[in-house]
């Protein structure tokens, strides 16, 4: 109904009748509607990647930030005191400006901490070992005056503790283990405690939420009890070590006898290297953090862990039955389900030869004017092959309309109808439009 309000046949009618939403149907929804039905006589709907994606999609739903889950968890309300308000007040007074190295591994962190304190270069050793790879850019360097309640308290509260120039043992986050040091700190400009209390109240009532949903997360993990599959990871890292940095990572041969591997195990689930790869590909570039030590791949293992996790939690909550959520999750799995047919029945059967995209250009020559095959090739087979799924769309929806029936269902029609003429006048018509359905 929604989508029908946009379209022109919905402006132009005087009034909706049954017959004018079933052409609509034929018109926008049948061919999909013939594609999902072919697509579970053929068994798609079990097509190993398409269960994953509808699975991520559930896990994306039930946790992400504003969803049930954080609904749920989050306290109805933060204690905040006036003696917090005023030491966040004297805190964030001051700005700090540092460079840090941040590594998987606490041997490696303190083989990097000596280093730096017997004279080695900070910038290079950030620029050759640092896993954060925005900060390693700049040699570690964060190249803006941060205060209070912007980063991991135990990060900050190691910066406080040091004067300009001086590097800090290693830190241990829930992101890694990392060396800092204090580049410089400057009095930040504040407004009178009376003008800030507001500001302040806001800022610290982030900062609980922030520290509670890492307490709550760092929980799980026990909970669960997360645990890395040490032979399978094995397995896997030299696989990646070689890639290139921060890339997205393909199925290869070499890695085809891992895929469906377990790599992660925890209370009711387990995730294989796919699921790991999938989850990994999704992230932001600057996320996607080099693998090249076996703990560098174990912290990424359980960062990409985390929303499953949570959405363990979710699920032992009950959230799954809201009724908005698994109205979101099947229309993803619908939409989802039409792409995966559309590729299998219609793109995948489609090849070019070298032969057919020569032939097409000879015969077309025309539209590329004086450039040669070669130049153009790629744009030739595009076009062969846009004709070709489009002969083979033609040829399986002709075959896929003899072999399925649509069944209308009148009296959502009738009342769809109804309620689409309210929409358009207000007030449902006085004379009743005849029904011009037919059984076939």
């Amino acid at each position: 109904k929604t989508d029908f309000l946009i379209t022109k046949e919905y402006r132009q009618a005087k009034e909706i009748d049954s017959l004018l939403i079933v052409e609509q149907l034929k018109k926008y929804y049948l061919d999909n509607l013939y594609l999902i039905a072919e697509a579970y006589e053929r068994g798609i709907q079990n097509d190993p990647e398409y269960k994953r994606q509808v699975h991520e999609e559930k896990v994306v739903q039930l946790t992400h930030i504003d969803g049930l889950l954080y609904d749920k968890i989050m306290p109805a309300s933060f204690g905040i005191s006036s003696s917090e308000l005023k030491d966040l007040y004297e805190k964030v007074k001051i700005g700090y400006k540092v460079a840090f190295i941040k590594v998987s591994t606490k041997e490696l962190a303190d083989s990097l901490y000596q280093l730096a304190k017997n004279g080695a270069d900070f910038g290079t050793l950030a620029d050759k070992y640092s896993i954060d790879l925005r900060s390693a850019m700049y040699e570690g360097m964060i190249p803006w005056y941060f205060t209070f309640g912007t980063f991991a308290r135990p990060f900050e509260k190691a910066v406080m503790q040091l004067k300009p120039g001086e590097i800090s043992q290693p830190v241990k986050t829930n992101t890694g283990y990392h060396v800092i040091k204090l580049l410089d700190k400057k009095q930040n400009p504040l407004d009178s405690y009376d003008k800030a209390e507001y500001e302040l109240q806001k800022r610290l009532k982030q900062i609980k939420r922030t520290d509670f949903i890492q307490d709550y997360i760092g929980k799980l993990f026990k909970r669960y009890n997360f645990k890395v599959d040490a032979a399978t990871a094995k397995a896997l890292l030299p696989l990646l070590q070689g890639r290139k940095e921060n890339g997205t990572i393909h199925e290869n041969d070499s890695m085809h006898s891992l895929w469906s591997k377990t790599i992660v195990h925890f209370t009711d689930g387990t995730l294989n290297v796919g699921d790991i790869i999938y989850k990994y590909n999704l992230l932001p570039r600057f996320e996607r953090i080099p693998i090249k030590r076996y703990g560098d791949l174990e912290l990424i293992l359980k960062t990409l862990s985390v929303q499953e996790l949570m959405y363990r939690d979710a699920l032992n909550m009950k959230l799954d039955q809201d009724p908005l959520i698994n109205q979101k999750i099947s229309r993803f799995a619908y939409n989802r389900l039409q792409e995966f047919a559309r590729r299998k029945l219609i793109e995948d059967p489609v090849t070019v030869s070298d032969a057919e995209a020569k032939e097409y250009f000879k015969k077309n020559h025309n539209l590329w004017k004086n450039d040669t095959f070669k130049r153009v090739d790629k744009f030739v087979r595009f076009r062969v092959r846009s004709e070709k799924e489009a002969v083979q769309k033609n040829k399986l929806m002709s075959k896929l309309k003899e072999q399925w029936h649509p069944v209308f269902n009148t009296a959502i029609i009738r009342q769809t109808a109804a309620e689409l003429n309210i929409h358009k006048h207000g007030t449902q018509p006085k004379t009743t439009v005849m029904d011009t359905l037919k059984k076939k």
